[in-house]
């Protein structure tokens, strides 16, 4: 068997390398030498690992003409620190790489995470309260930066480490130099299948880290599942006479994903190479494939994300990863994480004083309440205290907190549709009397929150920005900018993309048909994030997940399978994929006359008043029309070229109020033209989506994983992030729309998720 793989770049990448993330200082010398006595040809570092002089020091003695290894013949990977994505930055960090490991080049160099920290030597700087001070560079910033480091020839090829697919595919939209690796958390307890699929779609490796686990870690529950003593694991190893690492390794080697085992232990460097002698049979193959289960044992300090939202996220909404907190605890100081990560606006203390499980129910019915009266910003602190609250107890990854981080992600994506609707009307020069004071109540409300973390920004320094002390971007947010308005909103889409990820991970491991149900809402809502970001493949992946599971527990006739149809119809209608728009939305239309038919069955059947049931039907009746237009849009569009496909986007976001507007004011959460309407604006524009119809309502007390987002306020159409106002014409909106992108391609930010945060968030610290 090959034991490299080969990049597009034409470089072979060794399949097995060494890591060197945790070796202690006076060891990883010895720990290369011995390494490449024995074979290895692939050495893994990073500048923030604070060993790359000691590894330097081993190159020197072991590589380069008329030594043991030719330097041709070695693969080295470093990384890019937080603090040194300023473009600026970027050449001077990689060369004191360079020098540090007393290279002329490198052949693998990745971004080490999507976001960037405050400028400087400090790896981790931080505020007084202990939190990290982020930046504003964008990493499709510091991308291109790194681009010019090929073309200078000290780097050969360029990669990503702990991004997402939703992130890689942003990063490829500006690349002239494509990636060519991606670094994640990955093991038979984190397969990461649909993100190796994703990048090798698109012509990137993977790298895995923690390939074998990481039960080193300070947080270590001593109730987790210890890969290594797993039976199958355990019964392959006595099979084969190897190791358990080596069955771990083995597996990975044979799907083609590289791996990094760090060691410093002669043996078991020696063993972890020596996995190139057997194969497994595709059965063995499914069977350590059954291991998965989406757990991570590199767990992001979740509370990190808990923090001020609309101060904060100015200028950093690229710097979110459900990961983020992570790395300060782990490579900084390990031990300190329980002191450096309180809950939000709770203390260690309170947090153990309360009854957390009552409390956090609470804070979960008055998000709800909340969402219901279309109290936006009040709900996300709702959510987000009952996520901080769980997260203390249990765990950011545990189960308990699913449902919690599910409505925080899910408020945080109508908060960013909210502040949509602010700029649109802004940019179309509306006067919105009332949205400022909504959000000088949003910004009261954010300023009183405590949540503070040891790797995210913190309250005391959104205050500062306020006050125009310490920052150097004080004058920007003082004047209010509009680039800040859209970073601000693109940040909020980011942390929604990242807790629906992480929710999605915890309810898709549960068994329940609650918790997969759960599941498909997550996939859900992380469809609407994307078709909101533009990235309408994705989209279309996230709702063809959710169907899957729909299809699996719910009834033909259920009105969950209709909407998602119908946002499936949506996303390949943006995607100008019209034939599968038609189908899906037909599909809609079936399911809706599947379910009258049932409700008139039971109608027949009932006893007493039938106006439940005719209320519904006639509900769904008003559907058909609008649905069965789609789809003479989208057939036109087939026929009709760029006009038809104007005028189709057009109609997407076009309605009456009559024929989407359910009695009660309920409406749902699309991403095609859901924006929270303002005060001052016209009633008479409403949304096309159906979910507020598709999903019958309900009263807060019966909210249901499958009807949760019935209650919702009415909200004005918009395509993707335009103004609020109603489309006149089909130019009209495909100005919008590309104004928007342009927008968008300049401030779209970073989370899924893997953890999958994505969704996958590939989050840890490594």
């Amino acid at each position: 068997m090959a034991t490299c793989v080969l990049l597009h770049t034409g470089q072979k990448m060794p399949l097995i390398g060494l890591g060197t993330w945790k070796s202690e200082p006076g060891q990883v010398q010895a720990a290369i030498k011995y390494a490449l006595s024995v074979g290895y040809r692939h050495i893994d570092c990073a500048a923030v690992y604070g060993n790359e002089t000691e590894i330097g020091e081993a190159l020197k003695e072991n590589v380069g003409p008329g030594k043991a290894v030719p330097r041709e013949e070695l693969f080295v990977t470093s990384k890019l620190w937080n603090t040194k994505h300023h473009p600026e930055d970027v050449e001077p960090a990689l060369r004191k790489t360079l020098a540090d490991l007393q290279l002329e080049y490198l052949d693998l160099y990745l971004m080490h995470w999507p976001f960037a920290f405050e400028q400087g030597d400090n790896p981790f700087p931080k505020n007084a309260d202990g939190t990290v001070r982020y930046d504003s560079t964008h990493y499709k910033e510091t991308w291109k930066a790194m681009e010019t480091l090929v073309a200078k020839g000290l780097v050969r090829a360029l990669g990503l480490s702990n991004f997402n697919s939703r992130q890689i595919d942003d990063v490829l939209s500006v690349a002239s130099v494509r990636p060519a690796v991606l670094q994640v958390e990955c093991h038979p307890y984190l397969a990461q299948n649909e993100l190796i699929a994703h990048c090798q779609a698109r012509g990137l490796e993977v790298t895995a880290y923690s390939p074998l686990g990481s039960s080193d870690r300070a947080w270590r529950d001593p109730n987790e599942p210890v890969l290594l003593e797993e039976p199958v694991v355990l019964a392959l190893a006595e099979k084969y006479g190897r190791s358990p690492a080596q069955i771990l390794l083995r597996w990975q080697v044979q799907r083609k994903v590289i791996c990094i085992p760090k060691s410093v232990t002669p043996s078991r460097i020696l063993q972890n190479i020596q996995v190139f002698d057997f194969t497994f049979s595709p059965e063995e193959m499914k069977q350590l494939d059954a291991l998965n289960k989406n757990w991570r044992y590199i767990v992001p300090m979740l509370m990190a994300l808990f923090r001020p939202l609309v101060h904060h996220l100015r200028g950093t909404m690229a710097a979110e990863s459900t990961a983020a907190a992570a790395i300060a605890a782990e490579l900084a100081s390990a031990d300190k994480i329980e002191d450096d990560a309180p809950a939000p606006s709770t203390s260690a203390n309170k947090v153990e004083s309360l009854d957390v499980d009552s409390e956090a129910k609470k804070l979960l019915g008055l998000g709800q309440k909340h969402l219901v009266m279309g109290d936006i910003p009040a709900a996300v602190n709702a959510f987000q205290e009952a996520a901080s609250l769980l997260g203390k107890k249990y765990g950011e990854t545990a189960n308990e907190c699913g449902e919690a981080f599910f409505f925080y992600g899910k408020s945080l994506l109508e908060l960013a549709r909210m502040e949509n609707g602010v700029l649109g009307n802004a940019l179309e020069g509306v006067h919105v009397e009332e949205e400022e004071g909504e959000k000088t109540e949003d910004e009261s409300l954010v300023e009183n929150n405590d949540n503070i973390d040891e790797t995210e920004g913190s309250e005391e320094e959104d205050k500062e920005n306020d006050k125009t002390e310490e920052t150097p971007n004080d004058s920007i947010l003082e004047n209010k900018s509009l680039q800040e308005n859209e970073e601000e909103e693109i940040g909020n889409l980011e942390l929604a993309w990242d807790m629906l990820d992480l929710a999605k991970i915890i309810f898709k491991r549960q068994e329940t048909k609650e918790a997969q149900l759960y599941a498909a809402q997550a996939h859900l809502k992380l469809g609407e994030v994307s078709v909101e970001s533009e990235n309408y493949v994705q989209a279309v992946e996230e709702f063809q997940a959710c169907l899957t599971l729909q299809e699996q527990y719910l009834e033909a006739h259920d009105r969950l399978l209709a909407e998602t149809h119908y946002q499936l119809g949506l996303a390949y209608g943006y995607n100008s994929q019209y034939d599968e728009a038609v189908a899906q939305f037909s599909k809609s239309v079936e399911v809706i006359e599947r379910r009258m038919a049932v409700l008139n069955e039971q109608m027949k059947e009932a006893e007493g008043s039938p106006t439940e049931y005719e209320k519904e039907i006639e509900e769904l009746k008003e559907l058909l029309p609008e649905i069965r237009e789609k789809i003479e849009d989208a057939k036109e569009s087939q026929h009709s070229g760029n006009a038809a496909e104007l005028a189709l986007k057009a109609t997407l976001v076009e309605s009456s109020t009559s024929g989407f507007t359910p009695s009660g004011g309920g409406s749902s959460v699309s991403m095609i033209a859901n924006r929270k309407p303002t005060d001052g604006a016209s009633s008479s524009n409403c949304v096309t989506d159906i979910s507020h119809l598709v999903r019958k309502k309900r009263k807060p007390e019966e909210e249901s994983p499958r009807k949760d987002d019935a209650k919702k306020a009415k909200q004005e159409p918009e395509v993707n992030g335009g103004s609020g106002d109603a489309v006149s014409s089909g130019n009209e909106v495909s100005e919008n729309m590309e104004e928007e992108a342009e927008n968008q391609a300049e401030s779209q930010a970073a989370v899924e998720g893997t953890v999958e945060a994505g969704a996958t968030v590939e989050s840890t610290a490594c």
